[in-house]
């Protein structure tokens, strides 16, 4: 392998012999070309980096559990001040978003609540916010999937 002779600046020969070893074994080639095939699936990607979203609401200083303040964060994580929206699809679901919020006070319908509507739930996932806290594998068809705010009224009642 050619790669193997000319390591990258800063990676020392035996390291680097490691990642190219890893980068040409048939099973990490396969979990690539299958990640790559999942990656194109996404409808949007966020700004996250390796934090989740709710990581960064907090980190933002709004408690996971105020009525307010999720929409903000999706926003943030979703949009560029230089660049704009990551994509067409997280603008529009971002109008959609803002047009409920109009028509809803935070008593009637919490963000939370909210960007669940919106941006869909299917099982254990609420895109954009990460994993939510049911472990779940029911069809997302099924009625028997609580909602993030019946969730939280359980935690409530512990």
């Amino acid at each position: 392998m050619k790669a193997k002779s000319k390591p990258y600046e800063g990676v020392s020969e035996s390291d680097w012999e490691y990642l190219c070893n890893c980068w040409s074994d048939p099973s990490y080639l396969q979990k690539a070309l299958k990640n790559a095939e999942s990656c194109k699936k996404r409808k949007w990607i966020s700004r996250n980096g390796s934090k989740s979203t709710a990581r960064h609401h907090i980190s933002r200083g709004v408690d996971l559990n105020a009525p307010v303040g999720h929409i903000e964060t999706w926003r943030l994580r979703h949009w560029h001040p230089e660049r704009g929206w990551v994509s067409v699809e997280a603008e529009s679901k971002y109008e959609e978003i803002m047009e409920l919020r109009r028509e809803k006070s935070p008593e009637d319908l919490t963000d939370k609540q909210i960007l669940e509507k919106v941006l869909g739930r299917e099982s254990v996932r609420l895109f954009g916010w990460g994993r939510s806290p049911t472990g779940s594998k029911r069809s997302k068809g099924d009625s028997n999937i609580p909602t993030y705010t019946q969730l939280m009224d359980r935690v409530g009642e512990l």
